[in-house]
């Protein structure tokens, strides 16, 4: 396990302005229907709280209305600066305009208007179980709360980090802090009474520990363990870009388990030996096999395994 002896500073309080405006978003790929129900079907008083208001938004209606992921484009992928900073127009992209629309709307991204907390909430066809995704290590307010959903939770939940200085382009960063809640395995366009039941209580844990925070709860210093993204790994593939092999069965469901030099992670169609891993060190993978990741060359992420020291953290005034 890796040390970070550089994301946080233990002896030290920081203080944050109170949140005030948080949003709770689904749907923004339109076949993850945990967030689409959540956001349907649970009335507004059930996310409120007294200290913030909770509003909500189905991210990518048309997708969600037609039951697929995107109309043009990964809308989760279409938050980077760039595209952020283009002008609208009716020949872009339905997702290109539909972010620009979500900005402008619930931030900008990086102003004082932008809303205090966004909590994404997604699925994978991956075993990830419960995952939280928190964004850059430097973010400790987020991590802080990340590190109570992991404290309550009676099952095994995970926080994933991107890199340092990683850019930002999905849509939970036009919020000054945020959290992804991504859930599995579910099949894209199916729902599951115990991936929407562990959804919602993650979720209501979330507005819990907002609450806390906004009425002076102090939350000390303390170590987190996370997975920081290290790479993504593509599938072995013939000379027109066609898969030859399959996540290896030893592979297959082992989502933040170790992965080891010399294991093996592709089984070939040709009936060959196994492919195996030939990394230098043990890391662990993330969305092994995900549908949807087929489209984009991803078989699986590899993360390190790190421990984050996080300050104590307290809200102003």
């Amino acid at each position: 396990m890796f040390s970070d002896p550089d994301a946080g500073m233990t002896g030290e309080l920081q203080r944050f302005p109170p949140l005030g405006r948080v949003l709770v978003s689904g749907g923004t790929h339109g076949n993850e229907l945990g967030g689409v129900c959540v956001v349907k079907h649970k009335s507004s008083e059930c996310l409120q709280r007294p200290s913030f208001t909770t509003q909500t938004v189905i991210s990518n209606p048309r997708a969600t209305e037609r039951g697929v992921r995107q109309i043009d484009t990964d809308l989760n992928r279409c938050f980077s600066a760039e595209i952020l900073g283009q002008c609208e127009s009716v020949d872009s992209p339905y997702e290109v305009q539909r972010a620009l629309e979500l900005n402008r709307t619930f931030g900008p991204r990086g102003s004082e208007h932008a809303v205090d907390f966004i909590c994404d909430l997604h699925n994978t066809s991956a075993n990830t179980q419960s995952c939280l995704i928190a964004g850059l290590p430097t973010d400790f307010l987020s991590l802080q709360a990340a590190r109570y959903l992991q404290s309550v939770s009676k099952q095994p939940c995970h926080i994933l980090v991107m890199k340092r200085n990683a850019p930002a382009f999905t849509l939970m960063t036009i919020g000054k802090h945020f959290l992804t809640i991504e859930m599995g395995p579910q099949s894209p366009g199916v729902i599951r009474a115990d991936i929407y039941n562990k959804t919602l209580t993650h979720l209501q844990n979330l507005l819990d520990w907002i609450e806390l925070f906004n009425t002076g709860t102090e939350f000390q210093a303390a170590e987190v363990e996370c997975f920081e993204v290290h790479e993504k790994i593509d599938y072995p593939r013939d000379s027109e870009g066609h898969i030859t092999a399959c996540i290896h069965s030893e592979l297959q469901d082992r989502d933040f388990e170790p992965l080891n030099p010399g294991d093996p992670i592709f089984q070939p169609f040709d009936g060959g030996d196994p492919i195996i891993f030939q990394g230098q060190q043990t890391l662990y993978p993330v969305f092994v096999n995900e549908s949807a990741y087929y489209s984009k060359g991803i078989a699986f992420w590899t993360t390190r395994k790190i421990t984050l020291a996080l300050p104590s953290i307290s809200v102003k005034g």
